[in-house]
């Protein structure tokens, strides 16, 4: 009767395993990136709510903010803003904003009110009348009535930081070394 053996050679294996790891390891890390940005996205998104409470339209963020993954072979995932706007930039890093259109930039006063969605209502532009750079309205009518200024007209506008970026890219920093292990084993249990 035959016999049959079995003999494993231990190089071969050690070899074939290195290039299986060799293989999948850009699919993970590649996986792990992805998670990381699409975690980061939402983490900014929920971020950008808290900062920003009172917007125009609340799915502006989502609409902006886009993800460009990463692939096996480009291990780069981007979190941008789609639409390249500089008001975004500005909240991002500060600066010095100016006027794109007109000459000045009215900006508002504590009488100033404002909509639920952080407009500011039609209500404050009426019988404006200016008087050097700041625009007032009369609060009573005839010549009792006190001048309340509304807004201050200026060439430009120190815009602080609001929108801080460094928590976000610790979480997904920390997210992604979470995801790597997770990534590594489930590409290596299902490489061909």
């Amino acid at each position: 009767m035959p016999q049959f053996r079995a003999r494993v050679r231990k190089d071969r294996v050690v070899r074939s395993m290195r290039d299986v790891v060799r293989r999948q390891v850009p699919f993970a890390v590649s996986r792990s990136i992805n998670d990381a940005v699409f975690r980061g996205r939402r983490f900014s998104l929920s971020y950008w709510v808290r900062i920003f409470p009172k917007r125009k339209n609340p799915r502006f963020p989502s609409a902006v903010l886009r993800v460009r993954k990463a692939s096996k072979r480009r291990l780069r995932g981007v979190l941008f803003d789609s639409r390249g706007l500089k008001l975004i930039n500005l909240q991002v890093t500060g600066g010095i904003r100016v006027p794109e259109t007109s000459s000045r930039l009215a900006i508002p006063t504590s009488n100033v009110t404002f909509t639920k969605a952080g407009r500011v209502r039609r209500s404050n532009f009426r019988k404006l009348f200016r008087i050097k750079n700041t625009l007032y309205r009369r609060t009573a009518k005839g010549r009792g009535g006190q001048l309340q200024p509304m807004f201050h007209l200026a060439n430009s506008a120190r815009i602080k930081p609001a929108f801080v970026l460094r928590p976000i890219l610790v979480r997904m920093r920390r997210y992604f070394f979470l995801r790597v292990g997770p990534n590594l084993r489930n590409a290596i249990r299902t490489a061909r």
